[in-house]
């Protein structure tokens, strides 16, 4: 079976996401128990392994500037060394620091250990713009596996986030996050629309654990959507690939690319999306 899906579909993209039980103020423990679960993840033969934002610090005001790193700082270096490694990809959060300013960031990591793209969250909760940047927006990453966009926790809101990545056919949007548990229920529901809305793989990769100086649970519930589903089944969860529950976990699905770009161009959505939506070049007018 697996043969003739790959005659149709082309090679799986097997992607995997760590739920990491973020530990308050335990920088070192959590770096390191992300490195174990990722050479786990690598072992069962995932492609893409991606982490939870901010998975070694998590966003604690009081300790923000010593927790930032720059992107060359110890736990990037250490990511792309194993990423090297193990010939694989890495996807994760970062509390980046950049000059005077700190940003909730996302970064991948190719098979051979080099940087190929990073995001800046563009959305910010009013009580963090204090002290979290504004990111801007970012071009889609072309790997080996596809055309890959990244977003961070509070923009999967919000479905401009990822618009830009739909006008240039993105293959998979992966959403590194570390949202609350209270904010979380209609998170499930948010993802699964990202995915049909920009018709693609949607990676949620969420987190557990207790933030300290908030006081609030992370609400885990990471997943793996599929918005290339269209027929009307009686399972009505049958875009959803993997489901993580509220625990430490590693969850997995395999991605079909091929057959992702197949159903796109037998469908309409991008090119009325350009037509209908997209704004006119400055001194044009709409019909």
């Amino acid at each position: 079976m697996n043969r003739i899906r790959n005659i149709f579909s082309g090679p799986a993209v097997k992607v995997a996401v760590i739920q990491l039980c973020i530990l308050h103020n335990q920088t070192e423990r959590n770096l390191e128990a992300a490195l174990k679960l990722i050479r786990e993840a690598a072992e069962s033969g995932a492609n893409i392994v991606c982490l939870p934002a901010t998975f070694a610090t998590g966003i604690n005001f009081p300790s923000l500037k010593r927790d930032a790193q720059t992107a060359d700082g110890p736990i990037v270096t250490t990511l792309r060394a194993l990423a090297a490694s193990l010939g694989i990809a890495l996807v994760f959060g970062l509390l980046e620091r950049d000059g005077n300013d700190i940003y909730d960031a996302a970064f991948y990591i190719d098979e051979s250990g080099a940087i190929a793209g990073s995001y800046r969250r563009n959305s910010i909760w009013e009580g963090e713009r204090a002290y979290i940047s504004r990111g801007t927006p970012a071009p889609l990453i072309e790997t080996r596996h596809g055309k890959i966009g990244l977003l961070v926790s509070y923009d999967v809101r919000f479905p401009e986030a990822s618009r830009a990545y739909f006008a240039e056919n993105a293959d998979i949007i992966i959403c590194v996050a570390s949202l609350f548990h209270i904010y979380g229920f209609a998170v499930e529901s948010l993802c699964r629309a990202r995915a049909a809305d920009n018709a693609c793989y949607f990676v949620f990769a969420s987190c557990v654990g207790e933030n300290g100086f908030a006081m609030l649970e992370y609400m885990g519930g990471s997943l793996i959507a599929d918005g290339t589903v269209m027929k009307v089944d009686q399972n009505r969860e049958l875009d959803v690939l993997a489901h993580a529950g509220h625990q430490q976990e590693i969850v997995q699905a395999e991605l079909l690319i091929g057959r992702k770009k197949k159903i796109g161009k037998e469908l309409p959505y991008q090119a009325d999306y350009v037509t209908n939506w997209q704004p006119p070049l400055r001194g044009q007018l709409q019909a």
